[in-house]
């Protein structure tokens, strides 16, 4: 996506926003590269720990984002006109994070290395794909109500901690042969499936693990 002109009118009502829904002084600074919209302008607000930097009713669309690296609780909370998610250096969220975001189908968080997964893409009713990186646990409700699902990446070279099948509840991963998707490394297939939580949510046949190694998702 290229770049877009974002003119003063625009930044101060911006900014504006910023100040109502968080009680920030009036100096705010934004960077210079809009990559994304008017959006991108939150970032400064986002890094510094601004909640809800991205809800209302700016269009997202594809978002890609190389400099976030953590985002707050409900960050990007129902933005139904955002389609897909890709922030390659991500590696921290906070609760409902990209919750209800019912147009979003794709979301990439290769670095992703932290267990704060809880509600984290809760009724994102259309999601079809996520890479969640190296995630240390599925916590509850990540990817309930995620109901096309059908592919999930893992990367962790050590067993991802699942919080119980409900993390899963109304997704295909829990409806025979659905025919979903798991890739992780292929050291750990065998103990996945004997893994506690991992072992029940096995049994509904409704996905297979598939090695990393080798796939297009390596």
């Amino acid at each position: 996506m290229g770049k877009r002109v974002v003119d003063d009118e625009s930044l101060a009502s911006v900014a504006e926003t910023i100040r109502a829904k968080t009680g920030a002084s009036d100096k705010l600074v934004f960077p210079e590269d809009y990559s994304a919209g008017v959006e991108n302008a939150f970032i400064a607000g986002e890094q510094t720990g601004i909640s809800n930097a991205f809800s209302g009713d700016w269009p997202l669309g594809d978002f890609y984002n190389e400099q976030l690296k953590s985002v707050t609780s409900y960050a990007f909370f129902r933005r139904a006109n955002m389609t897909s998610v890709t922030l390659p250096n991500l590696k921290d969220s906070g609760t409902y994070a990209f919750c209800y975001c019912s147009g979003l189908t794709k979301a990439v968080f290769p670095a992703y290395c932290s267990g704060n997964t809880e509600y984290m893409f809760y009724y994102c009713i259309n999601m079809k794909f996520v890479d969640l990186g190296f995630a240390k646990k599925l916590a509850s409700s990540a990817l309930k109500q995620c109901e096309k699902l059908e592919v999930l990446v893992l990367r962790s070279k050590e067993l991802v901690s699942l919080a119980g099948s409900a993390v899963f509840a109304n997704t295909p991963f829990m409806k025979a042969g659905s025919g979903c998707e798991i890739y992780v490394p292929s050291t750990l297939i065998a103990k996945y499936k004997q893994a506690t939580n991992w072992s029940a949510l096995y049994g509904y046949g409704g996905f297979e693990f598939v090695a990393l190694e080798g796939s297009k998702y390596e």
